[in-house]
């Protein structure tokens, strides 16, 4: 199964390049200056997928001799290293989990070291793997994607101390129906899907319809929340201290207080988001007294706000 990317939170690749360069400077009587190596983007796969291109970018002075560029993993589980240019290497993965290489640019005096991460993931299908979303998540480890049918689930769930992809088949075809048809119901609880303050920053929830709990989305981490619709809640999205991320697409309507409620030190990037016919506040950012160094504020960019009860956006 082929995962689409999703901004950097999810990626499905059967071959991913970075474009290379080593480039030399003039050779002249000067001294010998060491070489800078990058070695990109940190990455993060799905299963079936389990290959991928690890692509140096490096220069040098040219002294005092050709530059040379290697590739090495450092830490996690297997995989084969195989050279194809003078500054990439394919890196074929044997199971799921965090890899990290090293990248190492040698001009014959001096050396320069980078590190790149590449997290293969597993697929776990509700029901075909597990009956509920919740066994779902607790079956998933860093990097998995939990995928959910259409249908309602009467859960309230909770992911804790992972970083995972919780989407409906909205992450495979990009269709709302998809979305619509993947209905959370919290059932009154207190939320509908809460992400403990463990919970790694590329965590994503994307495509689903959440409605009737206290908070639809309850977060205490900063993570993306994307493309989802919520009603029927207390507050759509609530934000704790600390916490922020990316919230772009999202469709948060009909709710009993705000729409997307922020709590103090929150730098939340929200985006392109309809906000409407809310209670009480679009957005309401609640802010405190504060003396010291400063802190991150939210962005607010290109969001519809209309015909909500209070403000809508109160600071």
């Amino acid at each position: 199964m082929t995962l689409p990317r999703i901004t950097t939170a999810v990626a499905a690749l059967s071959s991913f390049a970075i474009a290379a360069a080593v480039v030399a400077g003039p050779v002249g009587a000067m001294a010998n200056q060491a070489p800078t190596v990058d070695a990109g983007d940190d990455l993060r796969l799905t299963l079936p997928e389990s290959s991928v291109c690890l692509a140096a970018e490096a220069s040098d002075d040219g002294l005092p001799g050709p530059l040379t560029v290697s590739w090495a993993k450092l830490s996690g589980p297997s995989a084969a290293l195989t050279p194809f240019s003078p500054t990439a290497s394919t890196a074929t993965l044997s199971g799921t989990g965090t890899r990290v290489f090293e990248t190492t640019a040698d001009d014959g005096e001096f050396t320069a070291t980078d590190t790149t991460s590449i997290t293969l993931g597993d697929v776990i299908n509700v029901p075909g793997d597990a009956a509920t979303i919740q066994a779902g998540i607790d079956m998933a480890v860093d990097g998995d994607t939990v995928l959910v049918a259409p249908g309602i689930w009467n859960e309230s769930v909770e992911v804790d101390d992972k970083e995972i992809t919780l989407a409906s088949h909205y992450l495979l075809t990009g269709d709302p129906a998809d979305r619509d048809a993947t209905i959370i119901d919290g059932g009154d609880a207190a939320w509908v899907v809460r992400f403990s303050s463990g919970v790694g920053p590329e965590t994503t929830i994307i495509g689903f319809h959440i409605r009737n709990a206290e908070d639809g989305i309850y977060l205490f981490a900063p993570m993306n929340v994307l493309d989802n619709y919520v009603t029927g809640t207390h507050d759509a999205i609530e934000y704790k201290d600390d916490t922020g991320g990316l919230a772009r697409g999202n469709i948060l309507e009909f709710n009993e207080d705000d729409g997307i409620d922020i709590n103090r030190r929150t730098a939340v990037v929200i985006e392109q988001n309809i906000i409407r016919h809310n209670d009480g506040d679009g957005i309401e950012n609640r802010m405190k007294e504060w003396s010291g160094p400063g802190i991150q504020a939210s962005i607010y960019r290109d969001n519809l706000i209309q015909g909500n009860g209070d403000d809508g956006i109160q600071l």
